[in-house]
């Protein structure tokens, strides 16, 4: 589907969003968010994953992630969508896999809620 690894290339411009990645030498990881026909500048808008600590349940913002094979995560985790930034291409070190669609709709509702 055009995705491409750190792996086997940098060419991080047909990454979708929906693909999660860790960042930096921390390795933090993050959700991309952005669509790809936005945009000319080597930037993705990217949300945090953090752990996830019980009353994060209770915060609109924060969408719970259960570990799977597609999304890569080793714990269960949350989405910070009141922490999106831009981020620079570079700093996206290795692909840990994607984010399923009900998730992203989630994300969705999360940031309207924000931006309303």
């Amino acid at each position: 589907m055009g995705r491409i690894s750190c792996e086997t290339g940098r060419n991080l411009a047909d990454q979708p969003r929906s693909d999660a990645w860790f960042r930096d030498e921390k390795n933090t990881p993050c959700l991309i968010l952005n669509n790809n026909t936005v945009g000319k500048l080597p930037l993705k808008v990217i949300a945090p994953i953090t752990d996830l600590k019980e009353h994060y349940r209770m915060i609109p913002w924060m969408v719970i992630l259960e570990p799977t094979t597609e999304n890569g995560l080793e714990k269960p985790s949350t989405i910070d969508l009141f922490q999106v930034r831009s981020l620079s291409e570079s700093r996206l070190v290795k692909k840990l896999g994607f984010i399923e669609e009900d998730i992203l709709l989630a994300c969705r509702k999360s940031l309207n809620m924000i931006f309303e």
